[in-house]
């Protein structure tokens, strides 16, 4: 008998094609997320003290970017729905141009092997800036909206469940406004999270570049003039890491300390750079720590200018929260 409807696909075909609300985006898109976040991290800190193999470089590498690999071969078996519609796409050929158009090139560029193929170059490790880019997508963890909308659906689920067992709970005032009470307070600490982790996220990063210009900038002006003293530490204070301490982690004067030790004063020079920017950032400026060299001061000078606004667009959306409180 004919018939206008279309024929079904293969089984094959509908094997490949993942759904949105399948297993497997389930399972995979938090994984994906938090790679994206943990990896940025990483490929920050490789950034600013360099020497992968002291904390635990090829392994990690290895790990987030086989992770990323698997996630762009999802993206090219994974249906869309095209806007104004509401059935989604399954065809794999205009899955893939879709994908070509929406997400591709973001994924696949951090993905290449540019820092380890250009590893014979002598600031090669700034080149992980490329990779770093992935924290765009991994900041989707704190997507308020969405976690609200989970909760929600929770809620709704578990009063369901609850209304069969005993109907007369769907009558229940009480109910309805505990549940919106817990919304609202949820929300509150949701984006009061929201706000703290973005503020040490920029902290971190901040404090990351921030070593790495200084390394820059004292090779680029001094070079191979640094003065050593007899414990072989620089003589030279004109620059911040010189003057603090730190310029043997990035092998800028002679020091020859071991791995375990050069491993745990890369963690003191890190909180050192966290707890300068953080103060930077939001104009306390206590003094402790502060710029050296001249290329140093014009860029914190753009850092506090930077921190006013940053701060007060914080602040701001804190006290509207209050506010709303």
């Amino acid at each position: 008998m004919y018939t206008d409807d279309e024929p079904d696909e293969p089984d094959f075909k509908k094997l490949l094609t993942i759904s949105n609300n399948g297993f497997i985006i389930i399972v995979w898109k938090p994984i994906e997320i938090l790679a994206c976040l943990l990896s940025s991290y990483y490929y920050a800190w490789i950034l600013a003290f360099g020497a992968e193999e002291h904390i635990g470089v090829p392994r990690w590498s290895i790990i987030f970017e086989a992770i990323f690999a698997i996630s762009m071969a999802i993206n090219f078996m994974r249906e869309y729905i095209p806007d104004g519609e509401t059935v989604p796409v399954r065809d794999h050929a205009k899955i893939a141009k879709h994908y070509f158009k929406n997400g591709f090139w973001t994924d696949f560029i951090p993905l290449l092997p540019i820092p380890w193929a250009l590893s014979f170059l002598h600031y090669s490790k700034v080149l992980y800036i490329i990779k770093i880019i992935r924290i765009d997508r991994g900041f989707r963890i704190f997507d308020v909206t969405k976690v609200l909308n989970a909760i929600k659906n929770f809620l709704k689920n578990r009063i369901e469940r609850k209304i069969k067992e005993n109907p007369n709970i769907g009558e229940d005032n009480v109910i309805d406004h505990n549940n919106i009470d817990q919304l609202m307070i949820t929300n509150y600490c949701l984006k009061t999270f929201k706000l703290i982790v973005t503020i040490l996220n920029i902290a971190y990063f901040l404090a990351m570049f921030w070593l790495l210009f200084c390394q820059v900038t004292e090779d680029i002006m001094e070079g191979e003039g640094h003065d050593v003293g007899e414990e072989g530490e620089s003589t030279n204070k004109d620059y911040f890491l010189d003057y603090y301490g730190m310029s043997y982690l990035f092998g800028i004067d002679g020091d020859d300390e071991g791995i375990d030790d050069k491993y745990y004063k890369e963690w003191r020079a890190a909180i050192v750079a966290v707890y300068f920017s953080f103060t930077s950032l939001s104009t306390v400026g206590f003094g402790d720590y502060h710029p050296r060299s001249n290329s140093e001061r014009l860029l914190v000078a753009f850092v506090l200018l930077f921190g006013v606004a940053i701060f007060s667009y914080i602040m701001g959306i804190f006290i509207e929260i209050l506010g709303d409180f």
